[in-house]
C-alpha cells in the first residue's frame, strides 16, 4: 500500500527584530508599556508622591534616597516592581539563549486547512486529483519528470518524500527545508492479476503469505533507510556540504539591530550632555 501526502517548506526564519519581540505575547508587551506609561506619567504629574523615581530604581537600580527609609507604601509598590521587572528579564533571556540552540520560524503548515487558509498551491505531478474534495481549488498538476525541494509544495509518496527530506535536512545545497504533513491525502493498493487457471498462481499467493508474515517488507524499507543515512553520514560532502549549521545569524541579520542600539547611544549622549549645559547654566544664573 502507498501512502500518499503533502509536504510544504518550513516557514521562514524569524528576523531579529521579530526574535526580539517573540519571548512576550502581544499583551504582555502592551501591559509592560502600560506599567512603564503609568509610572513614568506619576513622576512626571506628581513628583512628591514618592521619594525615588521607581522606574528607575525598578530597572536599574537608581535611588535617590535609601529604600529602607521611605514610607511603607512606596516600599511594598518598590518591591513589588522590583520582583516583576527581575522575573521578567529572566525569562526574556532564557528565551533568548534558547532561540541560539534553534533558530525560531514561523509555525509550519501541520494541515490541509492550514495550506488552504494560507493560500498555498499543491502540485501533484502523477495524477489529476482536481476534483479531490480535500484539495479542492488548491492543486495544480504539473509534468515534472523528478521532483525536488525547491520551494514548491508537492503531493508525492510518502516514503518517497522522507527518503528526500532526510538529503535536505543533512546535506546543504541538496534542498530547501520541508515539513510532511502527518495526514494523507489518498493511499494505492497495488495488486497483481493473474490469470484464473495460472499454474503460478498458488505459489504465488503463498510467497505472498510468507513475505508478509516475515515482516519483509518492513526489513527491506528499513534496509533502504539504513542505507541511506549510512550515505549521508559517511559522505557529507557528496553535494558540497559543509560543516556545522547553515542557520548562522550573518553580520547582515545583525546590522539593523547594531546601528540601531548605535543611535539610542549616541540619543543618550546628547541627552546627557544637554542635561550637563541646562545644570551648567542653572548654577550661573543663581551665582
Amino acid at each position: 500500500m502507498e501512502q500518499f501526502t503533502i509536504a510544504t517548506p518550513k516557514g521562514r526564519l524569524l528576523t531579529v527584530w521579530e526574535i526580539l519581540l517573540k519571548p512576550f505575547h502581544h499583551s504582555a508587551w502592551g501591559l509592560i508599556l502600560g506599567i512603564l506609561v503609568i509610572l513614568q506619567l506619576i513622576n512626571q504629574l506628581k513628583p512628591t508622591l514618592f521619594s525615588n523615581n521607581l522606574l528607575a530604581l525598578a530597572l536599574f537600580g537608581f535611588e535617590k534616597q535609601q529604600l529602607r527609609l521611605t514610607k511603607c507604601v512606596e516600599k511594598a509598590t518598590a518591591f513589588a516592581l522590583i520582583v516583576l521587572f527581575f522575573q521578567l528579564k529572566c525569562a526574556y533571556e532564557a528565551k533568548l539563549v534558547s532561540y541560539i540552540a534553534e533558530p525560531p520560524r514561523l509555525p509550519d503548515a501541520a494541515s490541509i486547512a492550514d495550506l488552504r487558509d494560507r493560500n498555498i498551491t499543491v502540485h501533484s505531478r502523477k495524477i489529476k486529483i482536481t476534483e479531490d474534495d480535500k484539495l479542492n481549488e488548491i492543486v495544480e498538476f504539473y509534468d515534472g519528470v523528478h521532483f525536488k525541494f525547491d520551494g514548491l509544495t508537492l503531493l508525492e509518496n510518502r516514503v518517497a518524500l522522507v527518503l528526500e527530506k532526510l538529503f535536505a535536512d543533512s546535506v546543504e545545497g541538496h534542498g530547501m527545508l520541508y515539513t510532511i504533513l502527518p495526514e494523507n491525502v489518498y493511499e494505492t493498493l497495488p495488486f497483481y492479476a493473474l490469470g484464473a487457471k495460472s499454474l503460478l498462481k498458488r505459489r504465488f499467493q503463498t510467497f505472498q503469505l510468507h513475505v508478509f508474515e516475515a515482516g519483509m517488507q518492513q526489513h527491506l524499507r528499513r534496509m533502504q533507510e539504513s542505507c541511506l543515512i549510512w550515505y549521508i553520514v559517511k559522505s557529507p560532502k557528496a553535494y558540497g556540504a559543509s560543516e556545522g549549521s547553515s542557520a548562522v545569524i550573518s553580520f547582515d541579520h545583525l546590522k539593523s539591530l547594531i546601528l540601531f542600539f548605535i543611535g539610542q547611544w549616541v540619543l543618550e549622549v546628547m541627552v546627557f550632555m544637554i542635561e550637563m549645559l541646562v545644570e551648567k547654566y542653572k548654577r550661573s544664573r543663581r551665582v
